[in-house]
């Protein structure tokens, strides 16, 4: 999920998606892929 998805799906600002997601992958919600700027979901 990048940045601009999250955005568009939670209707929300740029700066709560960065810390919502830096939340989730320190969480591990979400783990980062290949690409820096794509976040996957992983299962707990």
């Amino acid at each position: 999920m990048t940045a601009e998805k999250y955005i568009s799906l939670a209707k929300t600002t740029r700066a709560t998606v960065i810390c919502d997601l830096q939340e989730l992958v320190s969480l591990v919600a979400l783990q980062k892929s290949g690409n820096a700027n794509i976040l996957a979901i992983i299962r707990v």
